[in-house]
């Protein structure tokens, strides 16, 4: 079963209490894997924490795979509590030309 990322709710964007989610993809908008292929990881070990021998990511910002490529899945909420990280990601999201879709519905990486 093929699932869109995109939230088909309507815009939640007057609720104070909703959270918006994006996707950046390690793919170029023109179709190619970004390298190096630890990009997701190193871009989310700026928030992450260490607890016994593991690495635990900040819900803000995650790495995940998607349909078989490394992501990061960023809480919107991030552009508030820390705004320059929110900056730098953008900035590399953008210069690098990866692939970026908002409004994604975390729940279906879970």
């Amino acid at each position: 079963m093929n699932h869109s990322p995109i939230s088909n709710s309507s815009d939640s964007s007057d609720s104070p209490d909703s959270s918006h989610y994006f996707l950046i993809e390690g793919i170029t908008i023109d179709g190619q894997v970004f390298r190096p292929s630890d990009w997701a990881e190193r871009m989310a070990d700026v928030l992450s924490s260490f607890r016994g021998c593991r690495v635990i990511y900040s819900p803000l910002i995650t790495p995940i795979q998607y349909q078989g490529n490394k992501c990061v899945i960023v809480d919107d909420a991030l552009k508030n509590k820390y705004p320059d990280i929110y900056k730098e990601i953008m900035y590399f999201a953008e210069s690098n030309q990866l692939r970026i879709t908002h409004h994604v519905d975390p729940k279906i990486f879970a």
